[in-house]
């Protein structure tokens, strides 16, 4: 490429003996600025940003990145066809993600664009591109996001139609493979996707261990900390994520957690530790950990947990009313077992399950799909007088609502992606919500138990309480995402 006259060339790998597609002329530079020639004039121009996770997938993500390019333009002869821009960033470089940032945002006034973000890696990856979105302003009903997945779970990118595994041709030869990406993505539909803001807080003697892995790749568990201005540092008692996929408490996190501990290079191994984990380990149930959930208007919430926002925060939506009714009733949930102060409206879970999950998406744990959806007819909460309440909506994850689970046993959630239906539905709540955990057990010890959110785990010492509400530093709530249908 000559780059001191900066001239656009074909593509050199569309040679090899053979011809391109005649519906797409590739073209190429290295500095990063619209196609703006007479041949392309009057077509829809789509300028692709794909970030990619190198290390994802087992480094097959760095695929993307290997090609060496920052800009790869697509004109297309069809009838009405559109000319497509594709840039190129690494996620994991600073400098390179934080550049293609910056120019997203300086392109999303421009109404002669439609600008897409495309993430490659997991749900994880996607997560953290969104965080950055959002720090930086972008407006994402002008920029939404789509996904290639190179993760373990996928669960977002299997929801949104983009399947649990990475194409098996990523670039192709002619880029054939790539361009039929970008053919699905220009296809693809956009829709809201909710994202919320979990907070867990412990009590003073409390706190929350992960699994890490050192330099030298040792597995060792260490608390979260933070940093105190008299003691230099302590342990950390509260600790907010925002979360796209689920939360949940109970033995899945648990295992979870194990597997973390264990994990090996084999998959063989791998599903024995998952296995052993789930049979021959036990958490406390929700009887045994949980008061009572309860939902509070954003007001209430504020005076209830001291979260504020700063002059950048965009307000709180409002909430007109005490608490959200769903079947008749204030969403308000007590375990089994009525108490002098159980309240006459309140609602209560059946059972003492061993899973409690707030999901905003119809798949879990890498390909259990939609739980809620085959539980239809399984609702597992009564009235004070153990009258089975109605059942509830069908789940939408741009809806603005959570959809609560319980699963019976260890095995139920295993069974679920063989026999699914295994879930009872709980719950059905916009939020502002809280779960209040009890403080101690029948020796006056502090309880421990095991949570995730969006599949990373926690072993939590003394829980407190754990509020999920909208996320509030996104508009509404509410992200835009490309969806393959």
């Amino acid at each position: 490429m000559d780059k001191e006259n900066n001239q656009w060339t074909r593509l050199d790998a569309l040679s090899s003996g053979g011809q391109p597609e005649d519906d797409f002329v590739i073209e190429m530079r290295e500095n990063i600025r619209l196609n703006t020639t007479n041949e392309t004039s009057g077509r829809t121009k789509y300028s692709f940003f794909i970030f990619t996770n190198p290390i994802s997938g087992g480094y097959r993500a760095s695929a993307l990145t290997k090609l060496d390019v920052e800009k790869m333009i697509f004109s297309t002869f069809k009838p009405n066809g559109a000319n497509v821009e594709v840039n190129f960033f690494s996620i994991i470089d600073d400098e390179n993600r934080k550049a293609g940032l910056k120019l997203l945002k300086s392109l999303q006034h421009d109404d002669s664009l439609e600008l897409r973000v495309i993430v490659g890696g997991g749900d994880g990856t996607v997560m953290w591109l969104i965080e950055e979105m959002v720090a930086i302003r972008l407006n994402f009903k002008k920029c939404p996001v789509g996904c290639i997945p190179f993760g373990t779970g996928n669960d977002l990118a299997r929801c949104l139609g983009w399947g649990g595994e990475e194409p098996s041709v990523l670039i192709g030869t002619h880029l054939n493979g790539l361009k039929g990406l970008i053919r699905k993505w220009v296809d693809a539909s956009v829709e809201d996707l909710d994202i919320w803001s979990v907070t867990i807080e412990t009590y003073e003697d409390g706190g929350f261990k992960r699994v890490h892995k050192s330099i030298r790749n040792k597995i060792e568990e260490r608390f979260l900390m933070e940093k105190d201005r008299e003691s230099g540092e302590r342990k950390t008692i509260k600790f907010s994520k925002k979360m796209c996929n689920y939360f949940s408490f109970g033995v899945d996190a648990m295992v979870g957690y194990g597997f973390d501990k264990l994990r090996t290079g084999s998959r063989i191994c791998n599903k024995t530790i998952y296995a052993w984990e789930g049979l021959f380990f036990g958490t406390l149930r929700v009887n045994h950990l949980l008061h009572r959930i309860e939902e509070y208007k954003e007001t209430d919430l504020e005076q209830h947990n001291d979260l504020k926002t700063d002059d950048s925060t965009p307000p709180p939506q409002d909430r007109s009313i005490d608490k959200i009714e769903y079947s008749g009733r204030e969403f308000l949930l007590y375990p089994s077992g009525l108490r002098e102060d159980t309240p006459k409206h309140a609602s209560i879970i059946k059972g003492n399950p061993s899973v409690f999950l707030c999901l905003n998406v119809p798949s879990y744990m890498g390909g259990a799909v939609n739980p809620w959806g085959r539980s239809k007819g399984n609702v597992g909460v009564t009235d004070v007088a153990n009258k089975t309440l109605p059942d509830f909506q069908e789940q939408n994850f741009g809806d603005g609502k959570l959809e609560i689970l319980s699963f019976s046993g260890p095995l139920a959630l295993g069974m679920e992606r063989m026999m699914p239906g295994q879930g009872k539905r709980v719950g059905q709540t916009e939020g502002p919500f809280v779960m209040n955990f009890k403080r101690s057990d029948h020796l006056n010890k502090p309880l421990k138990t095991y949570m995730q959110i969006d599949g990373e785990y926690f072993q939590v010492i003394a829980p407190k309480c754990v509020r999920i509400t909208h996320a509030r530093d996104i508009p509404g709530g509410k992200v835009k995402v490309l969806v393959k249908h």
